[in-house]
């Protein structure tokens, strides 16, 4: 861990950021506050796809070809 000043941060910005992508954590300290500069990881878990099925009625394999009609008494309907 690096700590350096703000006045030497705002300097030397570009370095200190190429050595925080590198891993390194760099603590910037102004007035008795510290912030922490440090390369994040990122996510490993992706989002599961909702799954639409259930609401879906009719033939999903030809999907391309659907058709919509919609009337105010009865919706929206598959057209067949």
């Amino acid at each position: 861990m690096k700590q350096v000043a703000a006045t030497r941060a705002r300097r030397d910005f570009f370095t200190l950021l190429d050595k925080a992508a590198a891993g390194e954590i760099i603590l910037i300290e102004r007035k008795g506050i510290s912030l922490r500069l440090a390369r994040q990881e990122p996510q490993k878990t992706r989002a599961k796809k909702p799954d639409y099925r259930r609401y879906i009625k009719g033939p999903v394999d030809q999907a391309d070809e659907w058709s919509w009609d919609w009337s105010p008494s009865e919706g929206l309907k598959l057209k067949s």
